[in-house]
């Protein structure tokens, strides 16, 4: 079982209507946190300074807001787990210089 997480840009300060969201990865029981890979975005630190921008929001797949200092606990304590996707599942993963698990290509 796994648990997908969005980045989404607040466009409007009074009510915090979000839009413009991107699929930052996926949690999965027993492995380390998945990242999704884009052009702009290739490493942990690149997803670091894109969530802690103050005008995002995280929010899982129930759409349900989740606070950034509990996404980097919970992705710091996935870390421990040795199980990374790799290229031998069928789809472009990597690990990025400091150990976090990448997608080329979109999943769920």
């Amino acid at each position: 079982m796994g648990v997908n997480y969005f980045l989404r840009t607040i466009q409007c300060d009074k009510c915090l209507h979000t839009t413009c969201e991107k699929h930052i990865g996926k949690s999965s029981t027993g492995w380390a946190f998945s990242f999704m890979s884009y052009d702009d975005i290739h490493s942990f630190q690149c997803w670091k300074r894109k969530i802690l921008d103050p005008k995002k929001l995280i929010f899982n797949e129930y759409n349900d807001p989740i606070s950034k200092e509990w996404f980097f606990e919970m992705v710091n304590e996935k870390q421990q787990c040795k199980n990374h996707y790799d290229k031998d599942s069928g789809r472009e993963w990597y690990v990025d210089g400091e150990g976090y698990s990448f997608s080329r290509k979109e999943f769920r």
